[in-house]
């Protein structure tokens, strides 16, 4: 409590002595709320704006009943404060039998410096309540009440500037239901734009762009911005330090705007289209970068103000940015111009109707903030995905035209050696150009077919080789297990239970636990000559030439307990997951072919599955005496 919140209470409590002696005085009249009802939007109250210097009259006049202040009404809850100190006074009255709690909510804000509640307890002594500052936005204080009690209350709040807040009045179960929809909208806002960070961020380990990384970054910055602005910050995490409310904010904002400048001129390449363009964008960059030491030494109401006018303006300029840029002819350059206007009218939307206007918009703030960042971030993850389908589409066109070139410079080729009869020497080097034009065009689409072919035997997902390369590979194994004489041994791999993890945890959990796997299957293979395959879904499958029963089913039982010993880490949540396995190796016997094999490995593994799951079975084969049996006996 502040130094005149002291003076002032130690006031009041001899004020209170002097009132408690004669008769109790009754109140003006003031605006009521029952606790019979969930929740009540205050929407009417008494109303004063004062300076310190006249704080302590004006408490003591109210509890004296002798307070002449305005009565105002406001649409939904939505109240306008002043610079200063502002004073509310109300009555809640508990009509019921019981004793109740009621709980008064404020919508924070980080221009409002101090809140509190004084009413008047036990003995006609003066009660000072603080408000804490909760998780979602919210700053809350509780006030229980006796049965059939009516307590005049009196809120006071100091703002740094104008603002405009929703203030709401709950009973226990209006208050514990409406912070349960809070918390469930502040999950599911702040989780699900995680979530898209996230992948971004995976999405750049994977392919190495540099837009995608700056894309991470921008996400990353407004996802912790409206963590800060929904009540996840650090004067959340450390309320004894008032200091740091709202601090975070200024810097996020123009941290975000910084790395969207630079998103800015990798998507265009603002450098060589217009090196003039490029240097106004530079400067803008260091206004901000200048901006952030600064703002840790001015008041945090006035580096919000700073960094929202500095953004809004940064916004109109890129807007701007993109329509020149449509004008030569860039492709995306339409398109992030609308983003940049959506942006904007977004800014607008937040700081009239949440702040100036009264249209009772105060008390949805949380949902705007997320509904608005969301839309930012997906537009801004849109223009990345169209970027990259337009590199796809030249790359195609590029591929086409190579192979175009290649036919045009053989049947030039041709034309040349015909002419060499005529003049050799001119032939010659005519040939000699255009061998060179064919290596080039040819050596491109050999860089194209081999990136193809590995794609063609690869899985995308986990790295493995896929089905398509399993059909050719066991067919030529079986071939030299035949000529050698050897043994051939095949492991299939399914994961138990795998449905559940996709249900419970998404298709993205059941992704990583297959990439997971896949890992653990590289590490297990030990020799040049064993592959890993992918079978389809969860199912793997190894063939392990010159291999008996005995080392494949060891090698397939030791991945199994490796696979069991170590948990599935998913966002934090530790998931056990098992195998099963089915072994089946081929020793020459008579009639048997690949499928057998798979088929016998199939078939230890629907033992295995059978009895219990997280286990290894092996089938054994035996002689087929004609063709006409498809499947070997044990």
């Amino acid at each position: 409590m502040s130094y005149v919140n002291n003076r002032l209470l130690i006031l009041l409590c001899f004020l209170m002595l002097s009132i408690s002696i004669r008769a109790e005085q009754p109140l003006s009249d003031i605006p009521r709320f029952s606790l019979s009802e969930a929740y009540q939007n205050v929407g009417m109250v008494n109303y004063s704006v004062i300076t310190e210097k006249e704080e302590q009259q004006a408490v003591f006049d109210f509890f004296s009943g002798r307070n002449h202040w305005s009565i105002v009404e406001a649409f939904n809850g939505d109240l306008a404060y002043q610079p200063g100190i502002n004073l509310m006074a109300f009555q809640i009255i508990n009509d019921s039998n019981l004793r109740q709690s009621a709980f008064i909510t404020l919508k924070n804000q980080v221009r409002i410096s101090n809140v509190e509640l004084l009413y008047l307890g036990d003995n006609n002594e003066l009660v000072l309540l603080p408000f804490t500052q909760q998780a979602n936005n919210t700053l809350k204080v509780e006030l229980s009440l006796s049965a059939k009690e009516a307590v005049n209350v009196l809120l006071r709040l100091k703002s740094a500037s104008h603002l405009r807040s929703s203030l709401l009045i709950y009973n226990q179960s209006g208050f514990i239901e409406s912070t349960h929809v809070a918390n469930f909208k502040l999950g599911l806002g702040l989780g699900g734009i995680f979530c898209l960070t996230f992948a971004l961020l995976l999405l750049y380990l994977a392919i190495k762009k540099h837009t995608v990384l700056l894309l991470f970054g921008y996400l990353l910055c407004r996802t912790l911005t409206l963590s800060a602005i929904l009540g996840l910050n650090l004067y959340y995490l450390f309320p004894q330090y008032n200091s740091l409310r709202g601090i975070e904010v200024p810097l996020l904002v123009a941290i975000s705007t910084i790395i969207l400048l630079l998103f800015t001129v990798r998507v265009f390449k603002l450098k060589e289209l217009n090196n003039q363009l490029h240097q106004y964008v530079q400067w803008v960059i260091w206004l901000f970068t200048s901006f952030l030491p600064i703002s840790l030494f001015t008041p945090v109401y006035i580096d919000v103000t700073a960094v929202m006018i500095m953004h809004s303006f940064t916004i109109i300029f890129l807007a701007a940015i993109g329509f020149y840029l449509y004008r030569l002819r860039e492709r995306l350059a339409l398109l992030f111009s609308a983003i940049m206007v959506v942006k904007l009218m977004s800014m607008l939307v937040i700081i009239v109707a949440t702040n100036w206007v009264d249209i009772g918009m105060a008390q949805y703030k949380t949902t705007i903030y997320i509904t608005i960042f969301w839309i930012d971030a997906f537009l801004l993850t849109f223009i990345l995905s169209r970027q990259y389908f337009y590199q796809v589409q030249d790359k195609e066109t590029a591929q086409k035209e190579a192979l175009a070139n290649a036919k045009v410079s053989e049947t030039t080729q041709e034309q040349l050696l015909t002419l060499q009869q005529e003049n050799q020497e001119v032939l010659e080097q005519r040939v000699q150009e255009r061998t060179l034009e064919l290596n080039i065009a040819l050596q491109e689409l050999e860089e194209v077919n081999q990136e193809l072919e590995r794609k063609n035997i690869l899985d995308e997902l986990t790295g493995l080789h896929n089905r398509r390369f399993y059909d050719q590979k066991i067919l030529a194994e079986y071939r030299r297990s035949k000529r050698n004489l050897t043994p051939l041994s095949l492991v299939v791999i399914d994961i138990d239970h795998f449905k559940r993890v996709n249900d419970d945890y998404g298709h993205l959990a059941g992704d990583q636990c297959l990439v997971w796997l896949s890992g653990h299957i590289k590490q297990c293979l030990k020799r040049n000559s064993d592959l890993a395959f992918r079978y389809g879904g969860e199912e793997f499958c190894l063939i392990l030439p010159e291999t008996d029963s005995q080392g494949a089913f060891s090698l397939a039982e030791s991945l199994r307990e490796n696979i069991a010993k170590q948990a599935f880490l998913y966002q934090e949540l530790s998931l056990p997951v098992t195998i099963s396995c089915g072994v089946c190796t081929y020793q020459q016997q008579k009639g048997v072919q690949p499928e057998h094999i798979f088929a016998g490995a199939d078939k230890a593994l629907y033992t295995a599955k059978r009895s219990g799951r997280n286990q290894t079975q092996e089938h054994r084969l035996v002689e087929i005496e004609s063709e006409d049996n498809q499947q070997a006996i044990t």
